[in-house]
């Protein structure tokens, strides 16, 4: 189990006309819960991430992520993730919904 948090500075409405930076700064709250299968190289997880405004000191929640997956080690220094998301805005004028497939390659330098 882990929880991490993070801060980021001004993330664009990519679904907007006019694409303009805003100067928000916005929270990433998430916790992730992964069990390495002993005798596999299957790592399977679920990640839950909440997005909150600081804009104006306000702390409006206004995103979650929901990712379910699995990391399959490849070599001692590699492995591949394949994971499905689920991305929900709300509090917001005009809110969306997105549905992610994905997948990732890493490989570290020893």
């Amino acid at each position: 189990i882990r929880f991490t948090s993070a801060i980021q500075y001004g993330i664009p409405d990519l679904n907007s006309n006019s694409f303009n930076y805003t100067n928000d700064l916005v929270t990433r709250n998430n916790i992730k819960i992964a069990y390495d299968i002993f005798g596999t190289r299957f790592s399977p997880f679920i990640k839950f991430e909440l997005f909150t405004s600081l804009k104006r000191l306000e702390f409006l929640n206004y995103q979650w992520r929901y990712l379910v997956g699995t990391d399959y080690a490849l070599s001692h220094s590699s492995s591949i993730r394949f994971f499905w998301a689920i991305e929900h805005e709300f509090n917001i004028v005009y809110p969306m919904n997105s549905y992610i497939i994905g997948m990732m390659v890493s490989y570290e330098l020893e």
